[in-house]
C-alpha cells in the first residue's frame, strides 16, 4: 500500500513538474516528417505577441532561413488577438491521412504532416489556438477560437505576416498579365530562379 501511494505522489510531482516547464518555455518547433522544414514559434512575454521563423534544412548539411520573424495575430471587434496573449499548453500530432480527388493529376492522394497546436489565454479570459503543420514541401498555420460561441465575430485586421529572406533567395514566377483582346492572362511564361526582391517587369504588377 505504501509503495503504490508513493508511485502516486511521484507520478503528480512529475505531472506538475512538467506542467510548469512547459508554462516556463517560449518558443517551440515543429519538423516535417523528412526534417527538411522546421518551424519555430516564440511567443514574446513582455507584451504577449506571438511569432514565427521557418528554415531549410539542406541536403549539404547546411540551414537557410527561409521566412525571418513573421508576425502572428489577428483583431476582432471586442478583442485585440495579436497581443496580451499567455501561453497556456501544447499538444503535438502526427498527420496521416488518405484522399481520392474527383479530378486532377492524381486520384489518390496523402495528407502527411506533423503538427503542432499552442494555446494561448487572452487577457479577456478567451482562448486562441494557433495551430502549425509542417510538411515535407513547406508550412502552413491557422487560428482557432476554442469558445463555445455562437456569435459572430468580425476580423477587423490580421497580422499575419510572411517575411521571405531576401539574402540569396531565388522564386520561380509568372509576371501578372491583363486580359487583351487575342491574349489571354495567363500565356505569360515563368522566370525561373528571379532573387527575392526583384521588381516586376511591368508597371501594372
Amino acid at each position: 500500500m505504501k509503495s503504490k501511494l508513493f508511485f502516486s505522489w511521484m507520478l503528480i510531482l512529475i505531472t506538475t513538474l512538467f506542467s510548469a516547464c512547459q508554462r516556463k518555455q517560449t518558443t517551440w518547433q515543429v519538423s516535417s516528417p523528412n526534417g527538411k522544414v522546421e518551424v519555430i514559434v516564440t511567443w514574446n512575454k513582455a507584451d504577449g505577441s506571438v511569432s514565427y521563423v521557418t528554415d531549410l534544412h539542406r541536403e549539404d548539411g547546411k540551414t537557410t532561413r527561409a521566412l525571418d520573424k513573421s508576425t502572428l495575430g489577428l483583431v476582432r471587434e471586442d478583442h485585440d488577438f495579436s497581443k496580451g496573449l499567455k501561453f497556456t499548453s501544447i499538444a503535438r500530432e502526427e498527420i496521416y491521412e488518405s484522399y481520392s480527388t474527383i479530378s486532377g493529376k492524381r486520384i489518390n492522394d496523402v495528407n502527411q504532416c506533423n503538427e503542432i497546436t499552442l494555446s494561448f489565454e487572452h487577457d479577456s479570459g478567451e482562448i486562441m489556438n494557433i495551430i502549425f503543420r509542417a510538411y515535407d514541401e513547406g508550412m502552413a498555420f491557422r487560428y482557432h477560437f476554442a469558445a463555445q460561441d455562437t456569435a459572430q465575430h468580425m476580423v477587423i485586421d490580421e497580422l499575419s505576416s510572411f517575411n521571405l529572406n531576401t539574402t540569396g533567395g531565388k522564386a520561380w514566377m509568372q509576371t501578372y498579365d491583363t486580359i487583351r483582346h487575342w491574349s489571354l492572362g495567363y500565356e505569360i511564361p515563368y522566370d525561373r530562379e528571379i532573387p527575392i526582391g526583384t521588381s516586376a517587369p511591368v508597371s501594372y504588377g
